[in-house]
């Protein structure tokens, strides 16, 4: 029997987490806390054939999908799993500190990205955004503003994985609170 209308009205954002790749596959996920919004736009190539002054066949393929990833707080453990870079905690109480390093060698690593959101829809529900491979573009543009929050955006390329797949919508009959540390496409 098929969902109604569970999970149609994805409303806010909700969740998000984020699974390094072990092993050539996800492993396990890691909250990306403060996840504000999320962003995609399609990456194709085109091309046509032409004779006799038209068009005469023409066709399109999905390369890769590029996003952006905005969060509100800046969890360094998080940054660097998407960005990639360094965290070296160091210091005792009360002068610990937290650094996130990032090197002109730092290699892109794969790791996979899950949204997630309630939805408003009749039935209630809730829909999953799942990008099974992704790498990041760059690393964040750090920056500071005077009496305001600073977000951050995170460029990201979602690419096919093994099987060809760049993402996913899944909607559920019933909400989670959040999205399992557990890897499921």
């Amino acid at each position: 029997m098929p969902l109604a209308t569970h999970g149609q009205q994805p409303y806010s954002a909700e969740d998000c987490k984020v699974f390094p790749f072990s092993a050539g596959t996800p492993g396990t996920g890691l909250d990306v806390p403060g996840f504000n919004t999320l962003t995609s736009d399609p990456q194709t190539t085109e091309a046509q054939n032409r004779g006799d002054n038209q068009v005469i066949a023409s066709v399109a393929s999905l390369d890769s999908l590029d996003l952006t990833l905005t969060v509100g707080i800046w969890n360094v453990d998080a940054i660097a799993a998407i960005a990639g870079g360094t965290v070296v905690n160091a210091g005792t109480t009360p002068s610990q500190t937290r650094t996130l390093t990032h090197n002109v060698n730092d290699v892109k690593t794969d790791f996979a990205l899950k949204v997630m959101a309630k939805s408003k829809s009749p039935d209630g529900g809730m829909v999953q955004i799942i990008f099974p491979r992704c790498q990041s573009k760059n690393v964040p543009g750090y920056g500071l503003a005077d009496a305001d929050f600073n977000n951050l955006d995170l460029d990201i390329s979602a690419i096919p994985n093994t099987a060809g797949d760049i993402v996913s919508v899944k909607q559920y009959e019933t909400a989670a609170a959040a999205i399992s540390t557990t890897y499921t496409s």
